[in-house]
């Protein structure tokens, strides 16, 4: 077993396919094929991360591994060490493979004077990442991991210890379960007296709303532990590829006189679509999503939500929320699903449970410490 870096885009191929091996089966959901080629040719986000490509091959040179190995100072400054950060990490059912694979991406962690193994994320743990543990029988969504249950299995015996464990919620009951009015209580006298006002995205003038969201975004997580703060020019390029397919009345967001203090995002659900055409949006898929997005209607993917620090308490998150599953039901979703939330963050994963959802999935992410530091 060979630990060997991917330079051509021949290879990265290769790199790219393993999963087609590895699992064949639809309730894996792969990652936008377009976004990892461009993460390969800026060898990075173009941002603050900044990453390479490695596969492990075997004696026949097929690849069995592969992965990212990258780092990110905000991150560094939040665990208060350097790491070797590992991402979109994929491998067969062999254990000579995994361990070509973490004494790999050891050595490049020692080589850079990196204190520890931190993954998988895929490119940060606030994009998404992790390992899943439990749920296997229920397909990925966009945005989130599949894996077979040996991968936590080999991490566990590599010494990898568990951090941040989290769950991501299912509630396919939106049409007939709890109404929203009685679950998520507000007083609406409140509402002139506070200058609250909800307001929606808008597909004409979206590229001036994201500075407002990305001002929330950013304001809403600072104090989480695994959160680095994302520049305007990164949310732009993210959010920009969520016009084609957004249903404006899912993203959302809270002002007090004028000053916004909430938001909600929320998706049209396309990672079936995205599990069909293996993670490849090509004009033509686009195409063919366009065209078809009326299909994808019916499932929705909760995103993000939060509250400024200053206006936490006030029940502004159950207001949004109200709405939120208010225009679920109205415009005829039947199921909602959400990426992984903390098993720390009770208002985030309370709000699923209350309107009769349940856990999905478990997964949680692994650190090991690099010997020699």
């Amino acid at each position: 077993m060979h630990f060997q870096p991917i330079t051509t885009r021949r290879e990265l191929t290769e790199w790219l396919d393993l999963t087609r091996r590895i699992y064949p089966t639809p309730l894996y959901v792969p990652p936008i094929r377009q976004q990892l080629v461009k993460y390969f040719e800026q060898q990075g986000d173009g941002g603050s991360t900044h990453c390479a490509f490695f596969a492990v091959r075997d004696a026949s040179g097929a690849i069995v591994a592969r992965t990212t190995a990258h780092s990110n100072a905000a991150l560094d400054e939040k665990f208060g060490l350097p790491l070797q950060l590992f991402g979109f990490t994929e491998f067969i059912e062999d254990p000579a493979a995994f361990a070509a694979l973490i004494q790999g991406l050891h050595r490049q962690g020692s080589y850079a004077g990196r204190h520890a193994l931190f993954g998988p994320c895929n490119l940060l743990p606030n994009a998404y990442g992790g390992v899943l543990t439990a749920g296997f029988d229920q397909r990925g969504i966009l945005d989130s991991v599949y894996n077979h249950a040996y991968y936590a299995d080999y991490y566990r015996q590599a010494g990898f210890r568990e951090r941040f464990a989290s769950a991501t919620y299912i509630c396919d009951s939106v049409q007939s379960g709890p109404d929203a009015t009685a679950v998520f209580r507000f007083d609406d006298g409140r509402i002139a007296g506070e200058g609250l006002e909800i307001h929606y995205a808008d597909r004409r003038r979206f590229g001036e709303q994201i500075p407002l969201f990305h001002q929330l975004l950013n304001t809403c997580f600072a104090e989480r532990p695994y959160y680095t703060s994302i520049s305007l020019p990164e949310l732009h390029e993210r959010m920009a590829e969520l016009v084609h397919i957004m249903d404006e009345r899912l993203l959302m967001y809270l002002t007090r006189h004028g000053q916004p203090v909430a938001f909600a995002i929320c998706l049209p659900d396309i990672s079936e679509f995205l599990a069909k055409v293996d993670g490849n949006l090509n004009l033509y898929n686009q195409l063919r999503l366009l065209l078809t997005r009326h299909r994808y209607r019916r499932d929705a993917l909760f995103v993000v939500a939060g509250v400024v620090a200053s206006c936490r308490g006030l029940g502004y998150q159950a207001l949004l929320q109200r709405q939120l599953f208010r225009n679920l039901r109205a415009h005829g979703y039947r199921a909602i699903r959400s990426t992984y939330v903390e098993d720390d963050n009770v208002a985030a994963r309370t709000q699923f449970l209350r309107m009769g959802g349940r856990v999905m999935q478990r997964l949680n992410f692994f650190q090991l410490e690099v010997a020699g530091d």
